[in-house]
């Protein structure tokens, strides 16, 4: 039991690193709680209790080995979203939930494993530009590894597919024909997909909105020799998610059909033969 002349509070000292011994807190218990931000080193600790006398009773030092193992948590993708113009894609995420990270590191799938492009540093960044992107050639998925101050890892999340967008000319019908492959992954899901389509090299224009299900779209009415270009982007159930696709564009070179035809005669040669003469 303490002395009556001694302090109720003990007086907590910590040392590290090595050397350096600093006072952390008081506690009137006989446990405390500490929280260390070390990677992988030795930490020290030794009690001190006051009297009223003057006299200081120091306790025993007691070391151990401290090492953070811990992951950060997941990230999680907003979105991957191409721009029609460069074919460059931005990839999009949320903050880490975990405190101790100060960067992030963006994957791309090469079909059977991920391939690290690129990183950023600071917990608060949350979108990279890939300048090289290949989406106007194919799909490309993406996917984003948080770390931490002590250079862990989190395990690779949901990889994101940039939508990749391809179309065919119908001469006879005087229509295109637009698919594309369905986004997946984003947060609370595709509400739709928006068409959006450029003639003779003017500025884009909204064409038609298809819902979430529907990956393909004929649009009629071309105009012969016309330059088509079309990008579509994904519309999330929430408003602010979205996602476009490459631009493709074609020359409109339909075949142009007469409205009618002038006969001069026809004739019955035979029981079964009639001539016409146009």
């Amino acid at each position: 039991p303490l002395l009556p002349s001694m302090s109720t509070d003990y007086k907590v000292y910590k040392e590290y690193p090595k050397g350096t011994w600093t006072f952390i807190g008081t506690t009137p218990n006989t446990n405390y709680i500490d929280t260390n931000n070390v990677c992988s080193d030795t930490i020290a600790y030794r009690i001190e209790l006051e009297d009223a006398s003057g006299c200081v009773n120091v306790s025993t030092i007691d070391a151990d080995y401290f090492f953070d193992g811990i992951a950060p948590a997941i990230c999680i993708i907003d979105t991957v979203s191409v721009n029609p113009a460069t074919g460059q894609t931005t990839v999009t995420w949320f903050v880490n939930t975990s405190p101790d990270v100060i960067g992030y590191i963006i994957y791309l799938y090469n079909g059977a494993s991920w391939d690290s492009i690129g990183s950023v540093n600071g917990i608060n960044s949350k979108t990279w530009l890939y300048t090289l992107s290949q989406a106007n050639f194919n799909f490309e998925t993406y996917s984003v590894v948080a770390y931490d101050s002590c250079g862990n890892l989190s395990p690779i999340g949901q990889g994101h597919r940039t939508i990749y967008l391809e179309d065919s000319l119908n001469k006879c019908d005087a229509s295109i024909d637009l698919w594309w492959n369905s986004y997946e992954n984003m947060q609370g899901g595709v509400a739709s997909y928006n068409i959006f389509m450029s003639e003779n090299g003017g500025a884009f224009k909204f064409l038609s909105n298809v819902p979430s299900f529907e990956t393909s779209y004929r649009h009629f009415g071309i105009k012969k020799d016309s330059v088509y270009c079309y990008f579509v982007q994904a519309v999330g159930n929430v408003p602010t998610e979205t996602s476009s696709s490459n631009k493709v564009c074609t020359t409109a070179d339909v075949l142009i059909f007469p409205l009618f035809t002038y006969l001069k005669t026809a004739t019955v040669q035979a029981h079964n033969e009639i001539y016409v003469e146009a």
